[in-house]
């Protein structure tokens, strides 16, 4: 991937397309023939682009949503791990040049999604916290979550997630989730409301799994859901 990235030349900064992270620049024209100018292909017109599923909008000059996007869709159809940079170029009408503008690599590109992914799975749970019964509501949403986008979830998930280091936009969204679980329990002891966050957080990560794993009959999934997570808050709230 550096092999390519350097024989692009000059379309490619010294330290990686999008500097460190995901620290995301704004579109650059590239002096291409085969381009208008913007980096996205003269083929795919005034700012569409063709692909198999029929004609897609995107607007100029944000090109990593549009990579976002060809990725959610490439993870939707089971294709992602079999698609490189450039057929992914190609999908959204750009120059394979363009590309390594915002992403250095493949894996840059799907921490970008995955961090998406984790700002959504935040939004989510911020909407279904504050209520009287936080933590249960929250634990749905979450199990929801990993129900209504299976693929995203595992992404978020996967391997990309033990070097979140490496990416500070994902690094700050997994924080972010972490964040809306602890504040679930109430609790202001530092030390017990990690120790709490933790046991939170793994329940309601476990039964995610079981149930898009198939383990776990998917028909039921609300009721057992709320049974297990109004379980568990009743021993929490009768402890010493």
């Amino acid at each position: 991937m550096h092999e390519e990235a350097n024989r692009l030349g000059p379309h490619v900064n010294a330290t990686g397309a999008g500097g460190p992270g995901l620290e995301l620049r704004p579109s650059e024209s590239v002096a291409e023939d085969e381009t208008d100018g913007t980096g996205f292909l003269e083929s795919a017109g005034q700012g569409r682009v063709e692909s198999r599923g029929g004609t897609r909008r995107y607007f100029r000059g944000n090109a990593p949503a549009a990579l976002c996007s060809a990725a959610r869709e490439l993870l939707e159809s089971g294709d992602i791990e079999r698609v490189g940079l450039r057929e992914v170029a190609r999908s959204v009408g750009m120059t394979v040049s363009s590309v390594y503008r915002y992403f250095e690599s493949k894996d840059d590109w799907l921490a970008a999604v995955a961090a998406e992914g984790f700002r959504e799975l935040t939004a989510a749970l911020r909407a279904a916290a504050g209520g009287p019964d936080s933590e249960v509501a929250v634990g749905l949403a979450y199990v929801e979550f990993a129900l209504t986008k299976r693929a995203l979830f595992r992404l978020m998930f996967g391997p990309l997630l033990l070097q979140k280091d490496k990416y500070p936009a994902l690094d700050q969204a997994v924080a972010e989730v972490r964040e809306v679980v602890g504040g679930c329990s109430g609790i202001r002891d530092e030390s017990e409301a990690r120790e709490a966050m933790l046991a939170t957080w793994g329940l309601i990560h476990g039964l995610s799994a079981l149930f898009i794993g198939n383990v776990l009959p998917e028909a039921n999934v609300r009721a057992l859901t709320q049974t297990i997570l109004a379980g568990e808050a009743r021993r929490d709230a009768s402890s010493p």
